[in-house]
């Protein structure tokens, strides 16, 4: 008997044929179907290899962001809550933690993964936040618990895209987030992972890490999607 998920999938196709988010091909492999990008455009999304120094913590990065593909992924997740668009997302998270040592960092540590998060009335508005979905790919991959509390957004700063000047974006994060209250002891001694989607010029991650070492963090690192 014919699986009626399976038609369902058919008719839809037939009704609303996907297109590669990218290019706007048409996706008529299955493979490319699942990736929402044809395959010329996923395979365009060069994944790292690198850890990234950045000023007082190690930057995790699984893209590039200058990469039209990987922009598109982004805007999808971050923008459009777009059905299906984790799923490549996570792909390529998942070949950057095998290619590079990103893990090896805490070959001695049981980190916990932090999200960073949007202001409440965004995330009402929103009704989710893209960071914890990354975060969620990570910590599916490493066994890493998340702590999608552990940092609260106090202001409701400007669009950092918004922004052309690396100084705007500095003094439009300064103190954005803080520990939520009761939770001030709990991140003495422990490591983090600050999660975001993209990383440019680092003043929102390097924001958020600050105020987790200014607690009494043991170590912090930055993990993104892409980096700019």
């Amino acid at each position: 008997m014919p699986n009626p998920t399976n038609i369902k999938e058919r008719l839809l196709d037939l009704v609303f044929p996907k297109l590669c988010l990218n290019c706007h091909r048409l996706l008529e492999e299955p493979i490319d179907k699942e990736n929402l990008l044809c395959g010329r455009c996923f395979g365009s999304i060069v994944v790292n290899r690198l850890i990234f120094p950045e000023p007082g913590f190690f930057l995790g990065s699984a893209t590039l962001y200058k990469i039209e593909a990987a922009r598109n992924l982004i805007h999808f997740l971050k923008y459009e809550d777009f059905p299906g668009v984790k799923h490549p997302i996570a792909k390529i998270i998942k070949a950057y933690l095998r290619k590079s040592a990103f893990i090896d960092l805490f070959r001695n540590a049981k980190p916990e993964i932090v999200p960073v998060p949007l202001y409440f009335l965004k995330s009402i508005n929103r009704g989710f936040n893209q960071a914890e979905d990354i975060a969620e790919v990570l910590a599916g991959e490493t066994g890493w618990p998340t702590r999608n509390r552990l940092l609260r957004r106090i202001r409701n700063t400007r669009s950092q895209a918004k922004l052309e000047q690396k100084s705007e974006r500095l003094e439009n994060m300064a103190g954005a987030f803080i520990l939520k209250s009761g939770l001030e002891e709990y991140v003495v001694g422990k490591s983090f992972i600050v999660v975001d989607d993209v990383y440019t010029s680092g003043a929102t991650m390097s924001e958020a890490i600050k105020v987790l070492k200014s607690g009494g963090a043991k170590s912090v690192a930055g993990f993104v999607f892409a980096k700019g």
